[in-house]
C-alpha cells in the first residue's frame, strides 16, 4: 500500500468550496494538487478556500502552485483565500513576501465562513 504524502477533504457550501490539504507540499505531491485545484476551477465557485490548518509542510514548489492557483482563480472570478496556515507556513509565506499577495485568513470557526 502506497503512503499519501498529500490528502485532500473537499466540502461545498452553496457557492464556496473548501479544499482542505492533509500533509505535505512539495515536489512529489503538487500535481496532485494541480490536478485538484484543475476540477475545483472547472467548477466555477465564487469562492475557493484552501484550508491549510492541516498542512505541515511545503516547499518552494507548493509556494509556486499557491501562486498560479491565485492567478488562475483571478483570471477566472474565483475569490481564492488560503485558511489557517500553521506558525512555520506564516513565516515562510512572510518572508517570501507572498502574505502580501495571496489572501491569507487565520479564523476558528470555518463552517460556512
Amino acid at each position: 500500500m502506497e503512503l499519501k504524502l498529500l490528502r485532500f477533504e473537499t466540502a461545498t457550501f452553496a457557492d464556496r468550496v473548501r479544499l482542505s490539504l492533509i500533509g505535505e507540499l512539495d515536489l512529489s505531491t503538487s500535481p496532485d494538487l494541480i490536478e485538484q485545484l484543475a476540477g475545483v476551477v472547472q467548477g466555477q465557485p465564487t469562492y475557493l478556500d484552501l484550508d491549510l490548518s492541516q498542512l505541515s509542510y511545503a516547499d518552494s514548489v507548493g509556494f509556486s502552485v499557491f501562486v498560479t492557483a491565485h492567478f488562475q482563480c483571478r483570471d477566472a472570478g474565483i475569490e481564492l483565500r488560503f485558511l489557517n496556515p500553521n506558525l512555520f507556513l506564516k513565516q515562510l509565506l512572510a518572508t517570501t513576501g507572498l502574505d502580501q499577495v495571496l489572501t491569507i485568513v487565520s479564523t476558528g470557526a470555518l463552517v460556512g465562513a
